[in-house]
């Protein structure tokens, strides 16, 4: 089945965003560039018109999709960051008592918010990520600006995330703090599991047998079918028992089974 996600293209948002977005140099978008530039992924095109439309941020985050579409970037990771910047935007704005984008100022908010200013009980894992998405995103921004032609840079700068000056957040970005707790997490569920792992390969083994025995039994009962069909119903049953005492196949063994 087709879903509607998958019928859309970059021409359905015409008359939906600012007219420079949907038109954009050097991107999908350009009317002279057709078939030069990526197109955008239908999925980032749902996202837009389901969860980004009609917010303040709607041309911003489309010229992002855009320019990070032409520049091949996955489209999973262009998902991403435009699901953290739109997310992180929805809840700030009210928290800063924004209403437009002419009100974003990069370096007063983002260094008020990784101060933790701006909603406390965000956690230093939330302000990471969004600072992360934020600065991948403007700097491919900045990247596409500089090779426009001067007075069409002009047109853009309006739609174009103002980038964050790294001397005012040095120090109040924590991702090394939050990376090794991550990494500290990880390492501790680890070493919860290998002291039991020879246990549970064994087990795994053990019961991957009895799996592999019965499947065999169930052939064997299907190579007794005659051809004719005549001799169905075909009683058949299987009775485990105990397993023999033979050693376990191991991973390597199993891959000529399959």
């Amino acid at each position: 089945m087709v879903t509607k996600s998958e019928q859309h293209t970059w021409s359905d948002l015409e008359g939906k965003i600012a007219s420079e977005v949907f038109r954009a140099p050097k991107t999908c978008g350009d009317p002279d560039g057709k078939g030069v530039w990526p197109e955008v992924d239908k999925r980032i095109i749902f996202y837009l018109e389901h969860s980004v439309f009609g917010k303040p941020w709607t041309n911003h985050l489309a010229l992002v999709a855009l320019v990070l579409a032409a520049r091949r970037r996955d489209a999973s990771t262009i998902l991403g960051i435009l699901s953290e910047l739109n997310c992180r935007f929805k809840v700030l704005f009210p928290a800063l008592h924004l209403t437009v984008m002419d009100d974003w100022k990069a370096d007063t908010h983002i260094c008020a918010y990784l101060r933790g200013e701006v909603r406390p009980e965000d956690t230093d894992t939330t302000r990471m990520y969004f600072c992360k998405a934020y600065n991948g995103g403007t700097k491919q921004l900045q990247s596409w600006a500089r090779a426009l032609p001067e007075d069409v840079r002009a047109n853009y700068q309006q739609f174009i995330l103002p980038p964050v000056t790294p001397g005012l957040v040095a120090g109040l970005d924590k991702r090394k703090e939050v990376e090794e707790k991550q990494r500290q997490i990880r390492k501790a569920e680890t070493d919860a599991v290998v002291p039991q792992f020879s246990a549970l390969r064994v087990e795994a083994h053990l019961r991957y047998n009895r799996m592999l025995r019965l499947r065999q039994a169930y052939i064997q009962a299907l190579s007794e079918v005659l051809p004719d069909h005549s001799n169905l119903p075909l009683d058949f049953s299987y009775d485990e028992g105990d397993p023999p005492h033979s050693p376990p196949l191991y991973w390597s063994e199993c891959q000529s089974f399959q």
